[in-house]
């Protein structure tokens, strides 16, 4: 299924609060790849995350996240295909798929590993302090899909941190981690700036990363933080929605 990386690792940092709604984009860039007799292309794409007045929308590729920490609830939109599901927070796989699908994420929750390397770095101005996260998925014969990242994290970011810090669990949980990887992750301190990251998948790599390219106050698009007119709404997710 997909993950939504590193760029999530957000704890405690000042509370310095934005006048107007802050809009972080963040780009994205995937190798080419050869896997069983094709060649993948290589994908770039930017993601927004904006922090409004007690919300928080995510849009990435065709899919839209919005979080309200308002009146506690969640929506997940499908770009795609103009739907959407919507449930309460805190956020709760199993409010959103059916039973089977329910269980499925169970089984393949995320595990890992988090190593503050104490190294530090400089982008775009901002001190980074570099984290290694390896994680991957329990099968049977053991492990699947692993994932090496090193990690740039910073707290000098001007967002409102109180906003996120209410709904932090919440996008961790998003990304079907553990229980254990997403306490780890807890402990660290200030936004992803960057990331590099290192898939491996059936006797192959696929190298991909990650970088803040702007954050700056903006008026949001008109209903940004609402579903969107017309779209039609499911019951149930299924995992070629989740997958986006």
């Amino acid at each position: 299924m997909k993950t939504f990386g590193a760029l999530f690792l957000i704890l405690a940092a000042p509370t310095a609060l934005a006048a107007a709604d802050t809009c972080v984009r963040i780009e994205n860039h995937t190798d080419e790849y050869y896997h069983m007799g094709q060649t993948h292309a290589a994908v770039d794409r930017i993601d927004e995350i904006w922090f409004g007045d007690d919300k928080v929308a995510y849009v990435t590729g065709n899919q839209k996240f919005i979080f309200d920490a308002g009146d506690s609830s969640f929506v997940f939109v499908n770009l795609r295909d103009s739907s959407y599901a919507e449930s309460t927070l805190p956020f709760d796989w199993a409010r959103l798929v059916s039973k089977d699908t329910y269980a499925f994420l169970e089984r393949y929750r995320r595990c890992g590993e988090v190593k503050d390397t104490v190294a530090t770095k400089t982008i775009g101005g901002r001190l980074c302090r570099e984290y290694e996260i390896d994680s991957w998925l329990n099968v049977e014969d053991g492990r699947y899909n692993e994932r090496e990242e090193k990690v740039w994290m910073s707290d000098e970011l001007p967002l409102d941190w109180e906003l996120f810090r209410r709904v932090h669990r919440d996008f961790l949980e998003l990304s079907n981690y553990d229980d254990d990887l997403i306490t780890e992750l807890l402990k660290i301190d200030g936004f992803s700036v960057a990331t590099e990251s290192k898939t491996y998948i059936e006797g192959f790599s696929v190298n991909s990363r990650e970088k803040v390219i702007d954050v700056s106050e903006k008026t949001a698009p008109p209903g940004l933080y609402a579903i969107p007119v017309g779209f039609s709404k499911k019951s149930e997710l299924t995992l070629e929605d989740i997958n986006g």
